[in-house]
């Protein structure tokens, strides 16, 4: 998958199909993209659709620092 570097992350993401209209999927926390590229597949033949992955999630890298509650690490 393609990414981009984003706050010293590698971002991926998939992006599919062509015409006017972009359909962004974003996964819920936790979820990788690749559980929406079945329906992607099925989009992309009506507009472009992108997915992609949150750092630390799929195959995007991790931050250096995680901000949600159920990532960060006890002291």
């Amino acid at each position: 998958m393609p990414s981009l570097r984003i706050d010293n992350v590698d971002v991926s993401y998939r992006l599919t199909g062509q015409g006017k209209i972009t359909v962004v999927v974003t996964q819920g926390l936790g979820f990788a993209s690749a559980e929406w590229w079945p329906i992607q597949v099925r989009l992309s033949k009506q507009a472009r659709v992108l997915t992609w992955d949150r750092p630390g999630y799929g195959s995007s890298g991790s931050p250096a620092i995680f901000t949600t509650a159920s990532a960060r690490r006890s002291p």
